[in-house]
This record gives C-alpha cells, structure tokens and sequence, in this order.
C-alpha cells in the first residue's frame, strides 16, 4: 500500500516521523506553556514566573458567574460533537 510506513524506505519513514513530531510540537508547545503559566503568581504572563500558586485557579472556581459560563460552554460543546 503506498501510504503504509512499513512501504515506503527507512530514510522516507524517518522523515514523515521527523516531520509528524515538528508539527505536533509546533501546535502543542503554546498550549503547554499558556499551562505552566497559568500556575504564575504574577498577574501578567511572565516567563519565567517569578512563583508558583493556585490563586488564579481558586478565584476561578469561587466566582458562580465564570462557572455559569463554563457549564454553558461544556453544554455547548457536548451538544455540537
């Protein structure tokens, strides 16, 4: 078959494998980071943070408005897949 990696030659496979981790890198990497920062004490995205916490994440779950508006958008996103 002329898509199956175990057909095409060794240099080939490593290259679309080369290929494949870059671009899954490249689209992963903002995600991991905006993560990591989330856990900053600054209020601004600094990197590196000066310190770690949860405080951004304790204010988020405190306040019913924001977990209003994140029930709606997971019952959004459960109704639209």
């Amino acid at each position: 078959m002329l898509l199956s990696p175990n057909a095409m030659g060794p240099r080939l496979r490593v290259g679309l494998y080369l290929t494949t981790g870059a671009i899954a890198a490249f689209l992963l990497l903002p995600i991991v980071f905006i993560v990591l920062l989330s856990f900053g004490s600054s209020q601004w995205l600094v990197f590196p943070p000066p310190g770690w916490t949860l405080k951004w994440y304790e204010q988020f779950f405190a306040n019913v408005e924001w977990m209003e508006s994140a029930y709606t958008s997971l019952k959004v996103a459960l109704l639209t897949t």
